[in-house]
Order: C-alpha cells, then sequence, then structure tokens
C-alpha cells in the first residue's frame, strides 16, 4: 500500500507524532520479541535507507519496490534499516483503535502490515531489510526521533567502518533537519515518487561516494611520503604510526596534528591554500573529510584534496606525477557524471 492523499499522511504523522511524545507505548528490548536478521553480506562502502515510523506506515509499497530492486536492478547497492524504535513504535500501534479517514487505512491494519512484511524480510538468508541490533548504537540513552537520527549516525559513521552513505526516509519535518544538520540525506514522499526514481539517485550518489573512498589510498600515502621525507630514519619521534592512518579523517587528524613543520617543504604559508591553517576550523575539517553531500561541496573537496596532492608530488618521478595525473582524471569524470 501507498498512501498518496496529504489528509491520510498527515493523520498518519499525527499517530506516530502522539504515540512519541505521549509515551502511549514504550516497551523493553526484552518485550520486542523480533527475529535476528543474521548475517548479511557487507560491502566496502555501502547506502542504507534507514525508515522512520511515519513512512513504513505510508510508503509500504515503496519499500518493497526498493527491496525487489535491491536483488534485480540495483543489487548490492543498498540495504534498508528499520530502527529499534520504528519496530517499539509498530508494536505500540498494532492494537491502536485510531483511524486514518477510513478504515482500509486504519493505524492498526498499517502496523500489522509493516510488522508482517519486517518480520518476513527479517528472516531471509541474505535480507537486504535489517533491523537495528542493540550494539548498533552510539548514544544508548537516546530516545523517541532522536534514537533514530542515532541509528542514522551509527550505519554513517561506525559501521562497517564508517563512511557510508545514508539516507532517511521520513515524513517527519523536523526529524529531517534534525538528520540534515547532521550530514544525513532525507527522503519525504512527494506526489508521483516511486522507488525506481529514489533508488536510482541514491545509485547515482554512492557511485560518487566509492569515487572518494577509491582514492582515499592515494592521499594517505601521500602524507605518508612528506612524513618519511621529512624526517626519514627519526620518524618515531614524532610517534607516526602509519598502520592506523585508514580514513580521511585519520588524514585530517595527522595533518592537524603534525603542523606545518612537518609540511614546510611542500607548503608556503603564504599561499591562500595551507591545509594545515584550513582544517583547524571544525567546519573545514568536516567537510574535507567526510563524503560531499551536494555537488558544491564535491567540487569544494576535490579541488582541497587536488591542491594537497599537486603539492606533496611535484617532487616524485614522473611516473608518480603520471599515476596522479590518472587520478585527477577520474575525479573530473566523477564530477561531471553528477551535472
Amino acid at each position: 500500500m501507498n498512501i498518496q492523499d496529504e489528509e491520510h499522511l498527515s493523520a498518519i504523522s499525527d499517530c506516530v507524532l502522539d504515540l512519541r511524545e505521549n509515551n502511549v507505548f514504550v516497551p523493553t528490548d526484552k518485550s520486542l520479541g523480533t527475529a535476528d536478521s543474521g548475517k548479511y553480506h557487507k560491502f566496502h562502502k555501502s547506502a542504507y535507507l534507514v525508515v522512520d515510523t511515519n513512512f513504513i506506515l505510508s510508503h509500504l509499497a515503496i519499500l518493497e519496490d526498493l527491496e525487489n530492486l535491491s536483488h534485480d536492478k540495483y543489487a548490492g547497492c543498498y540495504q534498508i534499516v528499520i530502527p529499534k524504535q520504528v519496530i517499539h513504535e509498530l508494536d505500540g500501534l498494532k492494537d491502536s483503535d485510531k483511524s486514518v479517514l477510513t478504515s482500509r487505512h486504519s493505524i492498526s491494519k498499517l502496523a500489522r502490515s509493516a510488522i508482517d512484511w519486517c518480520y518476513a524480510h527479517f528472516h531471509e538468508s541474505v535480507p537486504t531489510v535489517t533491523g537495528q541490533r542493540l550494539h548498533e548504537r552510539i548514544d544508548v540513552d537516546a530516545t523517541k526521533d532522536d534514537s533514530i537520527l542515532d541509528c542514522c549516525l551509527y550505519f554513517q559513521n561506525v559501521e562497517n567502518g564508517g563512511g557510508n552513505f545514508v539516507v532517511l526516509m521520513s515524513d517527519d519535518k523536523n526529524l529531517c533537519v534534525k538528520a540534515l544538520v547532521n550530514n544525513v540525506l532525507t527522503v519525504s514522499y512527494r506526489t508521483g515518487m516511486d522507488a525506481e526514481l529514489i533508488a536510482s539517485n541514491i545509485v547515482n550518489e554512492l557511485q560518487l561516494l566509492n569515487s572518494v573512498i577509491a582514492n582515499e589510498p592515494c592521499i594517505l600515502e601521500a602524507i605518508n611520503y612528506a612524513i618519511n621525507s621529512t624526517y626519514g630514519d627519526d620518524v618515531y619521534m614524532i610517534e607516526y604510526d602509519e598502520s592506523k592512518m585508514k580514513t580521511l579523517r585519520d588524514a585530517g587528524k595527522c595533518i592537524l596534528r603534525l603542523g606545518f613543520s612537518t609540511f614546510a617543504d611542500f607548503f608556503d604559508r603564504r599561499n591562500v591554500y595551507n591545509p594545515m591553517q584550513i582544517l583547524k576550523d571544525r567546519t573545514e575539517f568536516r567537510k574535507f573529510t567526510n563524503v560531499p553531500p551536494s555537488k558544491k561541496d564535491l567540487d569544494e573537496f576535490v579541488e582541497f584534496w587536488k591542491l594537497f596532492l599537486e603539492a606533496i608530488y611535484k617532487s616524485r618521478n614522473v611516473e608518480q606525477k603520471n599515476a596522479l595525473k590518472a587520478i585527477e582524471d577520474y575525479w573530473a569524470r566523477s564530477m561531471r557524471s553528477t551535472d
């Protein structure tokens, strides 16, 4: 079922909000009784679609189509995640006597359909629909919509090493604002929206993410080269551990910690581009060490690391410079694909 009438959608959102705000039902984890979704294959960097209660109640047909597409046209590209809080709320709504303008759209019927759908998919051997497990949390004290946001942040920053592409599917404007503030993209239903439109946009964004991730090793290697060029056999004195350099966030922290004294041979303090100075700003640090959420951010992200690599590579041999040129060409193609 996919409910499109705005009055119906608003009524469903109000019912969920009433449950969430007034604690009509707050079950414990022991009372949840959902099936363990089992082991599933984790792709290197995946997209996770985190579903809010109002969305699964109103647009179950879209979620079913998304699930089908994840086995076919977009196999392995994304996974649908049902937060613990959502399962709690569905459990609390399944016996509700509230209706949404028509008996066909009664809250209890919608909730039971959603629970049945989750239950069926949680039992698949390699599910593309999975429930949030108890350990998959950052803030264990988060409640209500903050708990759903926490689920998003866990799958964005922790699951499979972090740096994942997460989309919150919700018709709750307040929750969507909270998500956007935390660099989590959102999808809210609009007339004419279908699973193909959602999936194709997500896959395009995922390709962008993977183009960024694919070039992380080059950036990390460039930092390692600069450090070893500066310190040689004395590198142990700065407590630098190459094995701990795994992500762009690690790279940013390393650049900040070692500062200009380490990278003086590659950057001029007088130049406008000074990565050590730029990364001191927390907003800029997040911008250049996380996946760009928009085309504008992507342009700035690529320009920042392009200038960094060019400075490090200027004293390297022709073969290495050609390798850098290939990387820059790859970035350029990725940027054109988002236009």
